[in-house]
This record gives structure tokens, C-alpha cells and sequence, in this order.
């Protein structure tokens, strides 16, 4: 086990969450600077790969407002030398590039199946290994890009102290990664922490990381986005910095991680009581329209049978086109054919459009709308 935290690099590491005993994933925070860090005890000697699961976060999030932060601090029409450490599919390498006109780029990423698609590209070159094992040259580049690779990585400090060392005096660090305030949703339900996610950075402690590998940070995102963080720095001419005690931020760490294990627990235990509603009402006869994440949720984390419903129509827009076209779609004529005794809706945006069209379809049956399901279930746990 690698008891020392990678931030503040003392043996500081107190349990916070116990992820999945059964092969020893468990979650720390370390006492003395309040990072949340994931070690899988089991595989202790695994890596995690560099990019590995980052691709799909990366487009997610905004590349263009990534290349807007750099509009302000760079002057983008100069010959620069770029790295994009994480380069996936090659997102922000294609369209710094169509912006840069004169700039070159290097990518690293180590996944083939991913690199391949900004191979070709003129002005940049791939470097197919994993950043950790990659040999650049000192002071080299003018600006590092890190699209959601960071908290991937086994060693993130001793990966931006290689920024700092391959980065021109004065040259640009773009971070992006997941922020850990995410898990502060009331309404979560999927786990966090089973994610290939090895650090799990707040706004203050990816700062506090990047101050002491020799950053000056010189624009950090909204603090009020709990999904992302993004944070602009220059290189600085000081050596790294001592990592100072933060016991607010080890307080807010262990009681987001609390509330989280809180809220979740809440919200399976709900979800158990709505597929229990909802096995009882499939005696009737059901029909559930309308599905999508929520059906999923009920399948994945509830343990509902999809075979037990008499219909099921997962589509939600195309009903509602349905619905102005004054025209029945096949999945409605279906419907009417099963002739259910209850029909579930279920829905966050298009739930009363559904429920009329179903209603045209099937004029007796009984329509129930998911959110009556969700507030008995919760109303039976605060009971």
C-alpha cells in the first residue's frame, strides 16, 4: 500500500470510503492537505494509464472555451510550440490548430486506437507512449495543454514538475479535470469513485498542486462549477513550494465525501422502493413510456426486469413530434395492441406530452406519471 499522499508527499492518509472491500478500493484524504485520492490495493503495483476513460470526459466539457482562456493569455498567431498531453482523438489538437496558423503541436497519447485520428494532421506530430515514459526536451514548449489526463495519472505532481521543466520561462499550462464537487448531488446515484479516476482534485488542491510543482496560476474557472475544473498558469523561476497544512479543506473533503456516501445510499435505497412499486404494478399489466436514463438507473442500480413490462418505448422526442404531427407513430399503434391496465410515464421534460399521447392510444388504462413513484418512495424512507 503507498501511504503517502502525492500533493503535500507526507504519510498523512486517513480512509474516507471504502469503494469495494471485496478487492480493497479504497478512498483516502489526506490529513494534511485534504486531497482525495483512490488506491487499488489489490492491483497496488498497476498503473493507471495516462488517458485511460479521459477521451469521452474531454469532449464533454469545453475545448472551445479551453482555446478562448488561451485567446486572452497567448497571442495565438505567433509560431508556438504546443504539447496536448492526453490528445484522445485529437478534439483540441484539430481545433487549436485551425486557430493557430502558424503554431506546431505536439500529441502523446499512448492509446493507438485513439492517436490515430490526428496522425496526419499537418503541423503536429503523435507521440504514442504514455507521458511518463516520454523524453522532451527543456524548455521547449510555449504552452502544455492537459485535457482531463491529470487525475488519470499514477504520479500527477511528478507529471506538471516535467511541464514546468519541458515549458519555455514564462511559457502557459492549461489544466482541465474532473472536479470532485461533483458528488455533491443530492440526486446521485452512480458511483464516483468506481470511475478510472485516481485523483479526485477541488479547485484548491489542484491550485495548491500546481503551486508547488512552480505554477503561477493566472485564471481558475467559475468556483461554482461543480463538474470541471479549469485553470490557466505560467511558469514561475522559483523552485517548488512546501505544501502547507489546510485543515478546511480536509474538513470539506471528508464532509463531501460523507454527504456523498449519505445521498447515494438514500437514492438506492429509493430506487429499490420504486422497482418494488413498479414489479407490483406489472401484475396489471404495464406499459412504461418514455424511459431512457431513468429506466436505466431503475435497471442498473434497482435491479428491475425489462421482461416484465407488457410495452416499452424508450423514445421521447419523436413522441413528441408525434404529438404536434396529430399522427400515432408505430411504438403508439403497438401500444394499443398490448392494451396495458397501467401505463408508466416516464419523464423529466416531455412527461405531459407523453401522457396524452398515450391516453389518445389507450383511453381507459390507468396513466401514472414516474414522479408520483419517486415521491412515495422517498416519502416511505422518511417515514
Amino acid at each position: 500500500m503507498i501511504k503517502t499522499c502525492e500533493l503535500c508527499r507526507l504519510d498523512a492518509l486517513e480512509p474516507a470510503y471504502g469503494r469495494d472491500r471485496a478487492n480493497g478500493s479504497t478512498v483516502y484524504i489526506c490529513g494534511h492537505c485534504g486531497l482525495t485520492q483512490s488506491q487499488r490495493l489489490a492491483q497496488s503495483g498497476a498503473a493507471f494509464s495516462s488517458t485511460e476513460g479521459a477521451a469521452e470526459g474531454r469532449d464533454a466539457v469545453g475545448v472551445s472555451s479551453r482555446i478562448a482562456l488561451l485567446r486572452q493569455h497567448a497571442d495565438l498567431s505567433l509560431p508556438l510550440s504546443v504539447l496536448d498531453v492526453g490528445a484522445g482523438r485529437g478534439n483540441f489538437v484539430r481545433r487549436f490548430l485551425s486557430t493557430a496558423p502558424n503554431a506546431s503541436l505536439t500529441a502523446i497519447e499512448p492509446d493507438q486506437r485513439q492517436s490515430w485520428a490526428c496522425a496526419f494532421l499537418n503541423r503536429s506530430k503523435v507521440i504514442s507512449t504514455p507521458i511518463e515514459e516520454t523524453c522532451l526536451p527543456d524548455e521547449y514548449f510555449d504552452i502544455v495543454h492537459s485535457g482531463h489526463t491529470l487525475e488519470h495519472l499514477a504520479a500527477p505532481y511528478s507529471v506538471l514538475a516535467d511541464h514546468w521543466r519541458v515549458l519555455k520561462p514564462g511559457g502557459l499550462l492549461v489544466v482541465a479535470c474532473r472536479n470532485i464537487g461533483a458528488i455533491r448531488d443530492e440526486a446521485i446515484v452512480e458511483e464516483w469513485f468506481a470511475q478510472n479516476i485516481r485523483y479526485h482534485f477541488s479547485q484548491v488542491t489542484l491550485s495548491c498542486m500546481l503551486h508547488a510543482a512552480g505554477f503561477a496560476l493566472i485564471e481558475v474557472s467559475d468556483e461554482n462549477d461543480r463538474e470541471n475544473i479549469f485553470i490557466v498558469a505560467t511558469k514561475t523561476e522559483t523552485a517548488p513550494r512546501e505544501v502547507t497544512a489546510n485543515p478546511l479543506e480536509v474538513h470539506l473533503a471528508c464532509a463531501l465525501v460523507s454527504l456523498y456516501r449519505s445521498a447515494r445510499g438514500r437514492n438506492l435505497s429509493a430506487l429499490r422502493g420504486m422497482v418494488t412499486e413498479l414489479n407490483a404494478l406489472a401484475r396489471r399489466g404495464m406499459a412504461i413510456c418514455g424511459s431512457g436514463r431513468l429506466l436505466d438507473s431503475l435497471v442498473r442500480h434497482g435491479g428491475l426486469d425489462r421482461n416484465r413490462f407488457l410495452f416499452l418505448s424508450e423514445a421521447q422526442m419523436p413522441l413528441k413530434a408525434g404529438l404536434h404531427e396529430g399522427a400515432s407513430s408505430h411504438d403508439w399503434a403497438q401500444l394499443k395492441e398490448a392494451n396495458p391496465g397501467v401505463i408508466v410515464v416516464m419523464s423529466d421534460a416531455h412527461a405531459n406530452e407523453i401522457a396524452q399521447l398515450a391516453s389518445r392510444c389507450a383511453p381507459t388504462t390507468e396513466i401514472i406519471h414516474y414522479s408520483e413513484i419517486v415521491f412515495r418512495a422517498y416519502d416511505r424512507l422518511a417515514a
